[in-house]
């Protein structure tokens, strides 16, 4: 993909999701609607950042506490052939990490796959925030 195709070089958005398990699904058909509209993004990359998003948002509700208003923040950044994708809770008592799991496990893969995806990711805190941030190139 060139770094330069869409809209503009650089585009970005930003919404509140409940804390809930339907966000995962409502936030990956904006993520992947806007990558659409800006021609940021085909095929397999394209559903890799949707996972990747999935995947932030899942640990959070799993791990996290909600934002006030019962709410988590999701962000998404295109800018120069990256797509930058930032999920942020309220904190709490764990940090995200890749842990080894068993064949036969039934979670714990999450952070695994985000690592697998994406070509960085890191974690910013601010007060008792908490953003889990990942960055695919595209």
């Amino acid at each position: 993909m060139d770094g330069e195709r869409g809209a503009d070089a650089s585009a970005m958005s930003e919404v509140l999701v409940p804390f809930a398990a339907s966000s995962v699904r409502l936030a990956r058909a904006r993520l992947t609607s806007w990558m659409d509209e800006l021609g940021a993004g085909e095929g397999q990359r394209r559903e890799d950042a949707a996972l990747v998003l999935s995947e932030l948002l899942s640990n959070a509700l799993r791990h996290g506490r909600a934002l006030d208003g019962e709410q988590l923040k999701v962000a998404w950044q295109w800018m120069r052939g990256h797509l930058e994708i930032a999920v942020t809770d309220g904190g709490g008592r764990t940090q995200p990490r890749v842990v080894a799991t068993s064949d036969h496990a039934t979670g714990g893969r999450g952070m695994a796959i985000v690592d697998q995806l994406s070509d960085s990711w890191w974690r910013t805190i601010e007060g008792s925030d908490s953003t889990v941030h990942a960055r695919l190139r595209l």
